[in-house]
């Protein structure tokens, strides 16, 4: 999922041979808040990260987020990315650290594209990835009724039969989240 930001939010260049004070892995709402809090700061910080939004972007709708009544995960992202990008952050999007080693006075970090970087320090905000059941048109009833987290989604799905698909604790857990809200609940176990 792609955002098409306003012409006048300019894009600040990446840098492989400087030394960042801080390199931040990953652009979810962790990410980027850490990002701005180290931009007031005045730390020369670096964002790396596959997306901007991490598992965010798959919100159906926040309710939870004070100051919005309801608004859409993508929607939330784009407005976090927009002030974001208010501060003179290099973002490199589109790639993610692989590696990542503490040598004498900096952090090594290099991307699954090959590219290095060096900072004084790290933050990893790289989010939970949803796993995917990998069914024809699961993809398309992304937030049209599948949903990879119950404690978010759960009101949702008020008064629903609904199924939850998983094994071991998350499950059991989204078990137990759905029982207040959903009017049935069917459970298909994996392996653990």
């Amino acid at each position: 999922m792609e955002f098409i930001l306003p012409e006048e939010l300019k894009e600040e260049p990446v840098e492989e041979d400087k030394l960042y004070d801080l390199i931040i892995m990953g652009a979810d709402p962790a990410g980027m808040t850490a990002a701005v809090y180290a931009a007031w700061k005045k730390l020369d910080t670096l964002v790396i990260s596959g997306n901007v939004g991490g598992q965010t972007l798959l919100a159906t709708g926040v309710e939870t987020y004070m100051g919005h009544q309801y608004i859409t995960g993508q929607v939330l992202m784009r407005k976090f990315e927009e002030q974001l990008r208010q501060f003179p952050i290099p973002l490199l999007i589109g790639d993610e650290v692989a590696k990542l080693r503490e040598d004498d006075n900096f952090f090594a970090v290099q991307t699954s594209k090959g590219k290095k970087f060096r900072g004084k320090a790290v933050i990893i905000a790289s989010g939970r990835r949803a796993r995917s059941l990998n069914v024809p048109g699961e993809k398309d009833l992304i937030g049209r009724g599948v949903s990879y987290c119950a404690t978010c989604d759960a009101p949702l799905f008020d008064g629903m039969d609904v199924a939850v698909i998983g094994s071991g604790n998350p499950a059991i857990t989204a078990v137990n989240d759905l029982t207040k809200y959903a009017r049935k609940i069917r459970e298909e176990c994996g392996e653990t």
